[in-house]
């Protein structure tokens, strides 16, 4: 942060409140709300964990292996991501699909498809506002080609944003309503339901590093 206070970057209060301050009670009111309203404790961890552990591991790939972007902000801060990173995506992702599914129980085709896409609008909608405020405030650097050729922020977010967080949102979205339809309760199967859905969201990660070449398809 350069030395800076919060009030001196820009949008810099807004954006310690929402991935500071409010991840972890946000994390167990999305656990309450889930649990309350469908009393099934499994489908309540998965809708919460998938993107609590897809947070720490794409982003720790990307940041810290790949160095294809990093968080500058020292708070909580782990080489170039944060030591929270998973539980700031947890509870906006899990709270995001209980404010899309609707009444839990037997989902209809159509039920099915609203679900998709409302959630995927949403998801790509608040994470995308975010991710251009963090740009914008000096929280978040991606190296991507606009950022290399000295391009605005609102270039380098375009580049990659709308349809890496609307992959985000979509395959999140499928991943819990698969779950929804499949999940029998036992531990294998919730772990096996956990790892698929992991694989799937991670798509949006390679679908990234296709954009940015750094995977070439070989004859």
């Amino acid at each position: 942060m350069n030395g800076k206070k919060l009030s001196e970057i820009k949008y810099g209060w807004f954006l310690f409140i929402v991935d500071f301050i409010l991840p972890l009670p946000l994390t167990a009111l999305a656990l309450w709300l889930w649990y309350l309203r469908t009393a099934d404790f499994a489908f309540t961890l998965y809708v919460v964990l998938l993107p609590l552990f897809f947070g720490y591991l794409i982003p720790g790939i990307a940041t810290n292996k790949l160095k294809l972007w990093a968080f500058k902000w020292n708070y909580l801060r782990v080489e170039n991501y944060f030591l929270h990173h998973g539980f700031m995506y947890a509870p906006y992702f899990a709270l995001s699909l209980y404010a899309t599914f609707g009444d839990y129980g037997p989902l209809s085709a159509t039920h099915w498809i609203t679900i998709m896409i409302s959630n995927t609008f949403v998801q790509c909608f608040l994470t995308s506002l975010h991710d251009y405020l963090g740009l914008k405030s000096g929280m978040i650097e991606i190296y991507n080609k606009p950022y290399r050729e000295g391009k605005s922020k609102a270039e380098i977010f375009l580049d990659y944003g709308p349809v890496g967080y609307a992959l985000f949102g979509f395959t999140y979205t499928l991943s819990c309503l698969m779950a929804h339809s499949f999940l029998n309760g036992s531990v294998l199967n919730f772990i096996l339901f956990l790892l698929a859905g992991l694989a799937l969201m991670s798509l949006a990660g390679v679908h990234y590093l296709f954009h940015e070449k750094k995977i070439k398809f070989r004859n």
